[in-house]
C-alpha cells in the first residue's frame, strides 16, 4: 500500500484555498441579497480575506517540512479531498452556483453556517496528519479563528 503523507506547508495551503473561495462566497452571496444584508456579506468577505492572510503568514512560520504522519491506507488523503473539494467552499463552483439559488438572508446564513462548520470538520482533520504538535497548535488557531467567523453568523441568524 502507499503511504500518503501531508507536511503543514500543504495543510496551510489548503486552508488558504478555503478562504479565498469563502470569500468570493460572500461577495457573490452579497450581490444577490436584499441591501440590508449586503454590508454583513461583505464583513464577512472581508473577515475571510484577513483568515487568508493570517493563515498564509502562519504558513512563512513553518520552516519545517517533515512534519507528517503517514496515512498508510490513503484514507486520510480521501477524507481531505473530499471535504475541500466537495464539501467546503468549492473551488471549481463558480460563487453564485454556491447559493444554489439562495436570495434571502436566512438563506444565505444557513448555507455559510453549514460551509463553516465544513471548515471546522476539515480542519479538524487536518490535525490528524501532522506529526508534530507545533503544527498541529497552528492549526488549532484556524480553527478558533472559524470558530468566531461561526460563532457571528450564528448570531446573526438568532436576530
Amino acid at each position: 500500500m502507499k503511504t500518503v503523507a501531508y507536511n503543514a506547508d500543504e495543510v496551510f495551503e489548503i486552508a488558504e484555498q478555503i478562504e479565498r473561495n469563502g470569500a468570493a462566497f460572500y461577495r457573490a452571496a452579497a450581490a444577490s441579497a436584499p441591501p440590508d444584508a449586503r454590508d454583513f456579506l461583505l464583513r464577512l468577505a472581508k473577515q475571510e480575506d484577513e483568515h487568508e492572510r493570517t493563515f498564509a503568514a502562519l504558513r512563512a512560520e513553518i520552516v519545517r517540512q517533515a512534519s507528517v504522519a503517514e496515512d498508510t491506507d490513503g484514507v486520510v488523503a480521501a477524507y481531505l479531498r473530499a471535504l475541500a473539494g466537495q464539501y467546503v467552499f468549492l473551488k471549481q463552483q463558480a460563487p453564485d452556483e454556491a447559493l444554489g439559488g439562495a436570495t434571502t438572508l436566512d438563506e444565505i446564513l444557513v448555507q455559510a453556517i453549514q460551509k463553516e462548520k465544513d471548515s471546522i470538520v476539515l480542519y479538524l482533520g487536518l490535525m490528524d496528519v501532522l506529526a508534530d504538535e507545533a503544527d498541529r497548535d497552528k492549526i488549532r488557531r484556524i480553527v478558533r479563528e472559524e470558530q468566531k467567523h461561526l460563532t457571528e453568523l450564528l448570531e446573526r441568524q438568532r436576530a
